[in-house]
């Protein structure tokens, strides 16, 4: 068995999207989770260069990056806080958590990327964030209920606290 159909075999039994890419940025092999998740289909994301994968506002400032990355490479690993703005095939985009790892091949210097769709994780926080906003507010508003008697001033509060969360 050949090592190309090795490096396959591992790449299509991963459980997340797998992309191995050169030093110029240029797919070379992908699993179908990672096809499935940028929305190509068949090996069509084979040789195209990986930049098409991010918004093209922020493609350049990935490219460099990439580049700095290749000159110091480290694994990097999910869970650090980085989080990408990726680009699927329809130009939908999602957040994605991106673990790096550098891969020399025969000579060539590779770098094997694990992505994972955290936007449903991104959207989540910033419910919690807002749910938490509103349980301050409501909890400033019941202290203030349960320590004064100055309806005035509680009416106040109510206005100002529900001014704010709008």
């Amino acid at each position: 068995m050949n090592k190309e159909k090795i490096n396959q075999q591992l790449l299509d039994v991963a459980p997340e999207a797998m992309i191995i890419l050169n030093e110029n940025g240029v797919i070379l092999q992908v699993n179908a989770l990672a096809e499935i998740l940028f929305g190509y289909q068949n090996g069509t994301l084979i040789g195209i260069c990986v930049e098409k994968l991010i918004p093209q506002d922020l493609a350049k400032r990935h490219r460099k990056l990439r580049r700095k990355f290749h000159h110091q490479p480290t694994s990097r690993h999910m869970g650090e806080g980085k989080q990408f703005l990726s680009k699927r095939k329809d130009g939908t985009t999602f957040f994605a958590d991106i673990s790096l790892r550098p891969y020399d091949a025969d000579n060539d210097s590779l770098i094997i990327a694990s992505i994972r769709d955290i936007s449903h994780q991104i959207e989540t926080q910033s419910i919690l964030a807002q749910k938490v906003t509103q349980l301050e507010a409501l909890h400033e508003i019941v202290v203030a209920i349960s320590s004064t008697q100055d309806i005035g001033f509680l009416l106040n509060l109510i206005v100002e606290q529900a001014v704010e969360l709008v």
